[in-house]
């Protein structure tokens, strides 16, 4: 995710949550929400909207990633999408082999989902009111 939280196609934050927010989203922040009693979603901060925004992304796909493994351990099982490959990605330059390598050096034991661009994603659509308010991580000021 980028640090507007801007291009999300299918995920809407709670609106008060955003308006209360304290701390910028910095590069390398992980928001967590909880979807149900089985399941979270986290985003990892990994890139900015502006020119050169996915300069450094795996970096900061491995701090998120490493806090992940932090924060739960084995607990739990992890997927993760293929970062940077998608329009976004590919429009502003995101060296996808290199988040991948991040992705593999990370702690976090995670199985990887790769879109077969010629079979149509089947992806369920989250709705706001499933959304938690989230809890955020971020390397210079911890939880929030």
């Amino acid at each position: 995710m980028n640090t507007e939280l801007k291009e999300l196609d299918s995920i809407v934050l709670p609106q008060q949550w955003q308006t209360e927010q304290k701390y910028p989203l910095l590069l390398g922040s992980v928001l967590s929400f909880r979807l149900d009693r089985k399941r979270n979603l986290h985003m990892i901060i990994c890139h900015t909207l502006n020119n050169g925004g996915w300069a450094d992304a795996d970096k900061y796909v491995r701090i998120g990633m490493d806090y992940l493994w932090f924060r739960h351990g084995n607990n739990r099982d992890f997927s993760i999408v293929q970062v940077g490959a998608g329009r976004i990605g590919t429009a502003g330059g995101a060296d996808v082999n290199k988040i991948r390598a991040a992705m593999a050096a990370s702690f976090l034991p995670v199985t990887l989902f790769i879109k077969d661009s010629d079979r149509p994603a089947n992806i369920r659509e989250i709705s706001p009111r499933q959304l938690s308010k989230p809890e955020v991580w971020n390397p210079l000021v911890g939880r929030s």
